[in-house]
């Protein structure tokens, strides 16, 4: 369609067949518009949860240092003792 095509065709349509264009547009912009905000709420939450597993991460490992004393090499570590 080349530039300005939509609107002449648009203007060609009777009124009742503009309306319902018009009514289905913004439906459809309505229903855009709160798919894009739930998305970025999920997006949000992901985040807030990813933040908040890695303060528990964080706080388990230095119950677990303060635990043991010292951090120990693991046995299957290149660093472990012989």
């Amino acid at each position: 369609m080349s530039k300005g095509e939509i609107a002449r065709l648009y203007s060609q349509l009777d009124r009742s067949d503009q309306r319902a264009f018009k009514a289905w547009l913004t439906n459809a912009a309505v229903v855009s518009g709160l798919f894009a905000l739930a998305l970025a709420a999920i997006a949000w939450a992901g985040s807030i949860t990813a933040q908040g597993q890695t303060a528990v991460q964080q706080a388990q490992r230095s119950t677990e240092v303060s635990a043991a004393g010292a951090i120990r090499p693991a046995v299957n570590s290149p660093h472990a003792a012989r």
